[in-house]
């Protein structure tokens, strides 16, 4: 680890945290998931849930990388997306439908199902996003 010079400050000392994901570790998660994936179109058995809950876990981790590294600037981010991370920072506990003004513009708190049970009849996995509202 390399000491800063005295006077200076470092990266973590302004409020920056490091990325502890690179491009790199992005398409080892892509590759592992196409591997579930793969794995699962080949399965021949009676279960046809077998490899459900391993693909959901690597799409997660392919989900948390990605947005982990848009972020940090690692890689190129929408402008929805920016406004989006600095709404999330600055207002996580919004509730639904809660509206926010960020740069001259309003946005407001949404919550949309990602999952559902097997039954169909519970969310068992909630999404949430900024959707601009238009004056």
């Amino acid at each position: 680890m390399t000491e800063a010079k005295e006077g200076t400050i470092s990266d973590n000392q302004r409020g920056r945290r490091k990325c502890r994901y690179t491009p790199q570790s992005l398409e080892e998660a892509r590759e592992r998931l196409a591997i579930v994936e793969e794995h699962d179109a080949n399965y021949t058995g009676n279960n046809p849930n077998k490899y459900r809950s391993e693909i959901q876990e690597a799409l997660a981790e392919v989900q948390k990388i990605e947005r982990t590294l848009k972020e940090h600037g690692l890689l190129e981010a929408t402008e929805h997306e920016l406004a989006s991370f600095a709404l999330e920072r600055g207002h996580r506990y919004a509730k639904s439908g809660e509206i926010v003004e960020y740069n001259g513009n309003l946005y407001r708190r949404r919550y949309s199902p990602l999952s559902y049970s097997r039954s169909r009849k519970t969310v068992t996995r909630w999404g949430r996003y900024w959707d601009p509202v238009t004056r």
